[in-house]
């Protein structure tokens, strides 16, 4: 009677197969693949919208210099901005002022692969209505019907890292 106790008790309690360990660390292995992508991903957007944050003052002065003068400004210097490369932050490493709009160039503690890369803020406005609200879009998102960006878009970072209002 021992005996078959002893013998039922290590049927009962016995551990996982090797196998079984196998297949359950290959599909945890693959999750964490899977979500390494997205980790890296939703890292450079906030960071983008931590830079994108930092210009926020001159997107107003380039605002204010357009409801006065009845254009937009050329360049930095033309609304008194510091040159582009003195204005950096955490994630950026200049700043340029062109024809209304502002490019942000990625450096210093961005993400592995992003320095250089460009993200750019643009003026749109009502063609022939100066007193129209102006609006800004950036990256790839699109221009609204009615309005008219003013300077060129030079965003080339890639669609999976823009933050949700610069992809459409």
């Amino acid at each position: 009677m021992l005996a078959a106790m002893k013998m039922h008790n290590i049927h009962t309690f016995r551990g996982f197969t090797l196998i079984e360990m196998m297949i359950v660390l290959s599909i945890i292995a693959i999750l964490v693949t899977l979500a390494i992508p997205n980790a890296k991903g939703r890292t450079t957007r906030v960071q983008i919208e931590e830079s994108l944050k930092l210009v926020e003052d001159y997107q107003l002065q380039v605002v204010s210099y357009y409801k006065v003068m009845g254009e937009f400004p050329a360049d930095n210097k033309t609304i008194g901005m510091p040159d582009p490369e003195k204005i950096i932050g955490n994630y950026l490493s200049a700043v340029t002022l062109e024809q209304g709009a502002l490019h942000l160039e990625l450096g210093n503690k961005i993400g592995e692969g992003q320095t250089g890369k460009v993200v750019s803020l643009i003026a749109v406005f009502v063609p022939g209505s100066p007193q129209s609200p102006i609006s800004w879009v950036c990256g790839s998102a699109e221009i609204p019907a009615g309005m008219q960006a003013a300077g060129a878009n030079l965003t080339n970072l890639e669609l999976a890292y823009l933050p949700t209002k610069c992809r459409y």
